[in-house]
């Protein structure tokens, strides 16, 4: 492979109505990080989503998201790797990683490892293939190159026994409910906390709704190469919408990147 490959990029993460009642800070975190020493232009995206009832649910997201950046950063710069090099095996090394981080953080402060409770989504991307990592609920959501506007779930979200529950980073049993998935690679890719399901999914057929990811999209594939401020915005606004706060009060985060190819024209 070799060449770098270039995305575009938008991300968002909004306090729901439902922490603002409570004066309760957004304790959603995502981010990305385009690995410029890998050897097919990975990109890296993740979201976490903190539990509402954890006083440090917030320092646990961005903790998780920091150590997956960190940890796949270095993986894939090494001999210039690329995204098909990267195994499961590695992937359990870094979750056993990222948990000590948080039990490590909870031991400094003085309070249980609980208040550290989070769910993690990561997208590892490149031009050699895609992995896909999650432990809890929300989504990530793909088009593969032959299908740009056709969009599927890579791994359906995993709740617990009673309604309202999920599965933690932080858990003694994380292991047993990380999903890792390793595939082709994609053109475009969407990462969602739970406060998104509704909207994103149809949860009958557990399928992605289209339409919604095609609006997005259709948008973002107009924007120069690079993280988009503007259509970054424009997500702030969407997900603060009357439409959407009526229909999910939590906590809502959105990652969409879409590759650039060789003959794309950059509007504007």
């Amino acid at each position: 492979m070799g060449e770098t490959t270039a995305w575009r990029i938008c991300l968002a993460s909004v306090l729901g109505s439902s922490h603002e009642r409570t004066d309760t800070p957004c304790q959603d975190f995502s981010a990305f990080v385009p690995v410029e020493g890998s050897g097919d232009g990975a990109l890296l995206l993740c979201a976490a989503d903190g539990a509402g009832s954890a006083s440090r649910a917030l320092e646990a997201a961005r903790a998780v998201c920091e150590s997956f950046l960190r940890h796949f950063v270095e993986r894939l710069s090494q001999d210039r790797a690329e995204v098909v090099d990267v195994t499961e095996a590695e992937c359990r090394l870094w979750l056993a990683e990222a948990r000590e981080g948080l039990r490590e953080m909870a031991g400094a402060e003085a309070v249980s490892v609980r208040e550290f409770a989070c769910t993690f989504l990561g997208a590892i991307v490149g031009a050699s293939g895609s992995l896909f990592l999650q432990i809890g609920d929300g989504a990530i959501v793909v088009s593969g190159e032959d299908q740009p506007d056709e969009y599927d779930p890579v791994i359906w979200p995993e709740s617990g026994e009673y309604a309202n529950t999920t599965f933690f980073v932080y858990s003694d049993d994380a292991e047993d409910h990380l999903h890792v998935s390793a595939g082709a690679p994609v053109a475009e890719v969407a990462v969602f906390t739970d406060g998104l399901q509704r909207l994103a999914l149809h949860l009958a057929t557990r399928s992605a709704h289209n339409p919604f990811f095609r609006a997005f999209f259709s948008r973002l594939r107009q924007q120069p190469p690079g993280l988009s401020e503007p259509m970054s915005a424009g997500l702030s606004t969407f997900l603060n919408s009357k439409q959407v706060v009526e229909r999910t009060d939590d906590d809502k985060t959105l990652v969409l990147a879409t590759r650039v190819s060789p003959d794309d024209e950059v509007a504007g």
